[in-house]
């Protein structure tokens, strides 16, 4: 990995998304003791989208699927809308779309949101269309720290 970060390894990644699939199932059961079942059914449908989306990313991405796979198993306020690759990108910049998910993950945990994402891979790298409207805000901080990626802004 760059700039000396160790990667995760398979064991690590399945614990945190093991206690993240966990979290969800505790907010379920503690709407239906509260008698909400709507808010209820809201979380498990937002846990279904991101679950399925995880084989998404592991089955839409070739060789390098796993890796974003495994990932996206770690960021549970990124939901994943389409994924298409054309031509697979360079370790590089898999790696550095990956810092970016994660770093997206943990702002929208911050302010308790989820994000809504369509990746695009072709000659040109990642296109990267997010449903964020801190995307406005952030995409020229973002294009700096992230020079392969290309964000777009989407308004779903």
């Amino acid at each position: 990995m760059p700039n000396g970060e160790p990667q995760p390894s398979p064991a690590a990644q399945f614990r945190t998304h093991r206690h993240d699939v966990l979290n969800e199932l505790q907010l379920i059961r503690a709407y239906l003791q509260m008698e909400r079942p709507a808010q209820a059914v809201a979380v498990v449908d937002l846990l279904s989208t991101w679950l399925q989306s995880l084989t998404t990313w592991q089955i839409s991405a070739g060789a390098f699927g796993e890796q974003l796979m495994w990932t996206a198993a770690v960021c549970p306020h990124v939901l994943l809308d389409s994924f298409t690759c054309q031509i697979p990108p360079v370790d590089d910049v898999v790696e550095q779309f990956c810092r970016w998910l994660k770093m997206w993950n943990d702002e929208l945990s911050i302010r308790g949101q989820r994000g809504r994402l369509c990746v695009t891979v072709d000659q040109s790298g990642f296109r990267i269309m997010c449903s964020d409207e801190e995307v406005v805000k952030r995409i020229d901080e973002w294009t700096g720290a992230y020079p392969d990626l290309d964000f777009v802004v989407n308004r779903w």
